[in-house]
């Protein structure tokens, strides 16, 4: 007990600003579906296989696919269903995104603080996770698995880091189990973990477990229950009218593509936007940030607009490492200066520097000025409380 008090009294304001943000999130978005704003796309997608799956019907649909996993390969609704069984409320799945969201907060915390050597530096950085506005517009755009990643990612960092890596290799299976890409981003962060990390065994289980699972999935699994190719190639059709055809185009045309990507201004924008909130730290860690390629790269070469944007789920597997890179970049930075100016002065730079680039971040979007309408809450209401009791 001493020791719990202890850590208790050591973290208060870490665990404070975690408490407060996860009840400001969980708020916001219950109070946005409570007030008829969430949608068919992707809420009720997700919460009716969640509730089917609870109910014996193991990923039984009735949008678009008759079975889930052929639309979207993500047996993180095994332990949801588990407990949408306790309680059967679509508000659990927001609580739950909500809570792992701001939870977040504390391996950014632990991974600066061990870096950057500075408790200040370390609450700073957290806060800025906290008000990152990607992270308010993900949670606020109604339920999606794959915002936990941007937890399970950086806890698997943190625990590789402090020489845990079975229980940081637990939450990479989490991780891998969100989405059916999400092994391309652990096949990069295995190579991070080689190179960076000096883990080679660790890494290149990770690397090849990672692309191995992606591709079996995303190539056999999905197109077998789906009963033919994931309609998701679509988005990238511009490439070609076949993966043969498209992987042909990003290896004879490369100029080609980077043109089309890098010349238009909604990349343009998404690109800064990413990158704003963290004063552009990121930059400085180049290894760091290389871990976001494959989802930055399949975001970017989508033409669904949505994927170059900070307001949708998407985004989420950028986080984790746009947040490690910037923490680098900070330390790099910090050793670089080191005799250069005091620690007192750079300390308080680099938080004063982060506080204006978040609130420029804020003042371009801020997640919580969308107004939660009601238009039909007063008709809708009486309607709903006389459907058959279990609907």
């Amino acid at each position: 007990m001493p020791h719990i008090r202890s850590n208790l009294q050591k973290y208060r304001w870490l665990l404070l600003m975690v408490a407060v943000w996860a009840i400001v999130l969980a708020g916001y978005a219950i109070l946005r579906h409570e007030r008829l704003n969430s949608s068919v796309y992707d809420f009720g997608i997700k919460s009716q296989v969640i509730w089917n799956t609870a109910n014996g019907r193991w990923f039984a649909s009735s949008i678009e696919v008759t079975q889930y996993l052929g639309d979207h390969f993500q047996l993180i609704f095994l332990p949801l269903a588990v407990l949408y069984r306790l309680w059967p409320n679509p508000n659990v799945l927001l609580l739950v995104q909500s809570l792992l969201l701001a939870l977040a907060a504390i391996p950014v915390y632990r991974i600066a603080n061990r870096h950057l050597r500075s408790q200040n530096l370390a609450l700073a950085f957290a806060a800025v996770y906290l008000l990152y506005p990607a992270v308010g517009f993900i949670n606020r755009f109604d339920f999606h698995p794959i915002t936990f990643v941007v937890f399970f990612f950086l806890m698997a960092i943190d625990l590789v880091e402090t020489d845990h890596p079975w229980w940081a290799s637990f939450f990479i299976f989490l991780a891998l189990i969100t989405r059916e890409e999400m092994g391309l981003t652990i096949f990069a962060l295995g190579l991070f973990v080689i190179f960076v990390e000096k883990r080679p065994r660790l890494g290149a289980i990770w690397s090849v477990v990672g692309l191995a699972y992606s591709a079996v999935i995303l190539l056999a699994v999905m197109p077998a229950f789906r009963g033919g190719a994931t309609d998701s190639m679509m988005r990238y059709a511009w490439l070609g009218d076949s993966p043969a055809a498209m992987a042909q185009t990003l290896l004879t045309r490369p100029v080609f593509v980077l043109t089309t990507l890098l010349g238009d201004p909604v990349r343009q924008e998404f690109l800064l936007k990413i990158l704003l909130p963290v004063g552009f730290l990121s930059l400085l860690s180049p290894l760091a940030l290389a871990v976001a390629l494959p989802a930055l790269g399949y975001n970017l070469l989508s033409d669904v607009p949505s994927q170059s944007s900070i307001h949708f789920q998407y985004m989420s597997p950028l986080i984790p490492f746009i947040f490690l890179a910037a923490i680098l970049g900070a330390a790099s930075l910090q050793k670089w200066l080191n005799g250069r100016i005091s620690t007192k002065k750079f300390t308080w730079g680099l938080i004063a520097w982060l506080g204006a680039f978040t609130l420029l971040a804020w003042l371009l979007d801020n997640p919580f000025t969308t107004r939660i309408d009601a238009p039909y809450y007063p008709h809708l209401r009486p309607g709903a409380n006389h459907q058959p009791d279990g609907v």
